[in-house]
């Protein structure tokens, strides 16, 4: 009986193993503020997907699916859920800083530009 339960915990713990190696792969990092009060830090993950779209990954597990926009004031909206993205405009016009809810993100506009070319 020990041997299968140990057999079980050990398949298991190698399996957990193995995603988390591919989930991080080609992955740029994004400076991210998770939460009410919370500074930025370099703790997000970007995952680009269509075009259009990208996720960006909370180092919780959590994450925010957005797409870009055609408006220039606001080139960043949500893909799911009913909340609005709010866009605020950066002096560097290379750095988007935006949030939505009480998460806010910033990154480098150049890294959604590339997926969208691809």
């Amino acid at each position: 009986m020990f041997l299968r339960i140990f057999s079980a915990v050990a398949l298991i713990a190698g399996l957990a193993a193995c995603g988390s190696d591919a989930e991080t792969v080609d992955q740029p990092v994004v400076e991210c503020a998770i939460g009410p009060g919370s500074d930025f830090a370099e703790v997000c993950s970007l995952e680009r997907l269509a075009s259009a779209e990208f996720v960006i990954h909370h180092p919780d597990g959590g994450f925010r699916r957005f797409s870009l926009t055609d408006d220039d004031t606001a080139p960043i909206g949500v893909a799911d859920g009913a909340e609005p993205v709010n866009f605020q405009a950066q002096e560097d016009g290379d750095i988007w800083e935006f949030g939505l809810s009480v998460d806010r993100y910033r990154l480098d506009k150049n890294l959604i530009a590339a997926a969208a070319n691809e």
